[in-house]
């Protein structure tokens, strides 16, 4: 429309062919210039090499194609150049910069993977942490049970000494995976309390309450159980006739919330310190976020009850979900 304008009106198909191939030989100039590495990727050297060359190209061409020369007048030759000039120059940079935006967003998205495997490994390496802290402790508390009952209760020492093997065999094909289920997790915590209930004889009882289509829902490992060994520790074994313990599991609205109940000597006595309650804080933290909810309160009538929500996740890793989490 310019060109007709101020070219004193010629035929309109004329223009739109000479217009249609300065447009392509521009283009095509750009391409090839970018292959012949005239600069890199986000250098500008294709795009002012590519606008003029593709400029003469195309106004050959256009001459050839349409049949008809514009250029009748210096004037006409004048109005063509400044014009190709201006709009040639405005649509290359537009592409240029745009070019330009994706690389850049190319880099903050290499950046954001790779600052996304840092936070993963952190968490990996705190896990490992855990795990180091956490298994000595139960492993050497187990074997000195296991020798002080070879002297009085033989046959009890045996099955305890059999948990044990099952358990550390458990844990030890655990150790090599990101994450676990449900079902694996309730698993080893069953091995854990038929431990303890030899330990303890009858003033153990504990209750496992969780649905079949629940189980194969992941869950990052060691974060269920330290809440069942303080429920152990600080609430049944001080007590007296001891009590029992009850994990329970349910899902709502794409979260699954864990519970963990016992009916021990209640909050005020049962305080936990070095991996307990900060330490799954933490975890919970860095593996979701405010998405994630640790809640702790009394139970009725004796007891606490200490539970947490994490975002449902089945046939899916945590490492998956955290890179989700982060790009959303």
């Amino acid at each position: 429309l310019f060109l007709t304008v101020f070219l004193g009106r010629p035929k309109i198909w004329v223009v739109f062919t000479y217009v249609q191939s300065i447009s392509l030989g521009i283009f095509f100039s750009i391409q090839i210039s970018s292959k012949l590495k005239f600069g890199d990727k986000t250098s500008p050297t294709p795009y002012v090499i590519g606008t003029p060359i593709g400029a003469i190209i195309g106004i050959g061409s256009g001459a050839l194609i349409a049949g008809e020369n514009l250029f009748t007048t210096n004037s006409n030759l004048l109005v063509v150049t400044a014009s190709t000039v201006v709009f040639g120059t405005a649509v290359s940079y537009y592409f240029y910069s745009r070019h330009k935006m994706a690389e850049s967003q190319s880099v903050l998205q290499e950046e954001n993977i790779l600052r996304l495997r840092n936070q993963q490994q952190l968490i990996e390496a705190n896990l490992k942490l855990l795990q180091a802290q956490i298994e000595p402790h139960f492993l050497f508390n187990t074997l000195s049970n296991v020798l002080g009952l070879m002297d009085s209760d033989v046959e009890n020492a045996k099955i305890m000494l059999d948990k044990l093997t099952q358990y550390l065999r458990i844990t030890l094909k655990r150790t090599r995976q990101a994450d676990t289920t449900l079902a694996e997790e309730l698993d080893l915590l069953r091995i854990y309390l038929d431990i303890q209930s030899i330990r303890m004889g009858k003033r153990l009882n504990y209750r496992i309450d969780v649905a079949d289509n629940l189980m194969d829902t992941n869950l990052p490992p060691l974060l269920l159980q330290p809440l069942v060994e303080n429920a152990v520790k600080h609430g049944l074994e001080p007590k007296v006739d001891g009590g029992e313990v009850t994990i329970s599991a349910r899902a709502d609205n794409n979260m699954l919330t864990l519970n963990v109940t016992d009916t021990g000597l209640g909050f005020q006595q049962n305080t936990i310190s070095g991996v307990g309650l900060s330490n799954i804080r933490a975890r919970l933290l860095s593996l979701f976020g405010e998405k994630s909810k640790l809640t702790i309160t009394d139970n009725t009538p004796a007891g606490v009850s200490a539970s947490f929500s994490i975002p449902a996740v089945t046939n899916n890793s945590y490492r998956q979900q955290l890179q989700k989490n982060n790009y959303d």
